[in-house]
């Protein structure tokens, strides 16, 4: 039986693996581009992003998730970059980013977020799985990175494609408090829906 050719990782899919990786990999002090566009009104993000009675609603890409127990949404949120936070912990972000038009397999996606942890040398994958969400098919990775000083951190990263859109939900939190805030990261996936 003849193989289909491999695939290589189109450049949409490297991009957007290298942005959601950089995007958590974030030191505890925020990112300048972040905190200029924090300092600046969002009115793109008042209208993409909702939160009513713990539910987020986008409704430029038509989908609604609750919010985890103590986290909050970043005004400088957009359409295609949630960032929820907790103002407890400054190094727990939750972030779902969505890149239009992008519709790689997850089999490369996977390949270009492995590619992405490898070049980290504090870094290493912890767990990886094939899972659904909201019906469609995902991937799901766990990195575990160990700085020189610090706690270690863990991020879990979730893809998958919906229409012709690629999602990536990824939490990114200190290893002492990943596993409470996982449940709820969970629980966001089981009850994220898009309308029709």
């Amino acid at each position: 039986m003849k193989r289909p050719p491999m695939r290589r990782p189109g450049l949409s899919t490297v991009l957007a693996a290298a942005l959601a990786a950089a995007a958590i990999a974030v030191a505890p002090a925020r990112a300048s581009a972040e905190d200029s566009a924090e300092s600046k009104p969002a009115p793109e993000a008042s209208k993409a992003n909702v939160v009513e009675n713990g539910i987020l609603h986008n409704t430029a890409h038509g989908f609604h998730f609750p919010v985890p127990v103590g986290f909050d949404l970043r005004a400088s949120s957009t359409a295609d970059e949630i960032v929820l936070s907790d103002p407890r912990c400054e190094e727990c972000v939750l972030r779902i980013l969505v890149s239009p038009g992008n519709t790689d397999s997850l089999e490369i996606t996977a390949r270009a977020l492995k590619k992405q942890v490898a070049t980290e040398p504090s870094a290493h994958v912890l767990d990886e799985q094939k899972t659904r969400v909201a019906r469609e098919a995902a991937y799901t990775l766990v990195k575990e990175e160990t700085p020189e000083s610090g706690a270690r951190i863990l991020t879990r990263y979730v893809t998958f494609n919906h229409g012709e859109d690629k999602y990536y939900f990824v939490l990114r939190e200190p290893a002492a408090r990943f596993k409470d805030d996982e449940d709820g990261f969970e629980h966001l996936l089981s009850k994220l829906r898009f309308e029709p």
